[in-house]
């Protein structure tokens, strides 16, 4: 699985980064938004990358299986 963050939907929250930091970073800029700093995702963060797109209200994270 492999997940991405699309910058331009991401409104800067840091849910995702809570949520499933094995994942998700906040790039920490002036207009901050999350990316996806693992290449694809392991077993084991599966279920929290999951949730964490499924709790991100702009739909800006894509889970690819």
């Amino acid at each position: 699985m492999k997940a991405t963050v699309n910058p331009n939907l991401c409104t800067g929250c840091g849910l995702c980064e809570i949520m499933c930091p094995e994942v998700f970073r906040m790039n920490g800029g002036r207009e901050a938004f999350a990316f996806a700093h693992s290449e694809t995702v392991d077993e084991e963060a599966d279920n929290f990358c999951v949730d964490a797109r499924d709790c991100c209200n702009p739909n800006a994270i894509r889970i690819v299986e």
